[in-house]
């Protein structure tokens, strides 16, 4: 039975499917890397928002003097570096 112009039948449906397996094949590495890159833009996200001011506040009430408060200070620099090193280990 012949089906009306412009219609899909089931063979046309198994190519589609067969030829969207394929290319989400081709994409799987593309996707592995977006995950990659998208899970590291939360954890930035998270590091920023969230790690970077309770680090701060606690130092600030810690009332730190001398070398250990100049140490200090640089903690939330130090995240912020390791959450950049992580996005470019993952670019590279």
């Amino acid at each position: 039975m012949r089906l009306p112009e412009g219609h899909i039948g089931p063979s046309d449906v198994v190519w589609m499917e067969k030829k969207i397996e394929k290319k989400f094949g081709e994409n799987k590495a593309f996707t592995q890397y977006v995950k990659a890159i998208l899970g590291i833009m939360i954890v930035l996200i998270i590091i920023v928002s969230v790690a970077v001011p309770v680090v701060q506040a606690a130092l600030t009430s810690a009332n730190l003097t001398g070398p250990a408060k100049t140490i200090s200070d640089l903690y939330p620099l130090f995240m912020v570096l390791v959450g950049l090193i992580l996005l470019v280990g993952v670019m590279a």
